[in-house]
């Protein structure tokens, strides 16, 4: 899976706030201190609004 970059997710100075896993099927692994590990859409409007960039590690 690549790995998926995000922007304010929370408020601070720095540029990347969240990562996730592409997993496929337009959806995404990551976690949340309050839900635990889920998989959500890349097209929910929460995330999409946020998304930055995905880079793949290994070919």
């Amino acid at each position: 899976g690549d790995l998926l970059f995000f922007i304010r997710t929370y408020n601070t100075s720095r540029l990347i706030t969240h990562t996730g896993i592409y997993a496929g099927d337009g959806k995404f692994i990551h976690t949340s201190s309050s839900r635990g590990v889920i998989i959500t859409a890349l097209d929910d409007p929460y995330w999409s609004e946020r998304y930055l960039f995905a880079t793949r590690i290994f070919e």
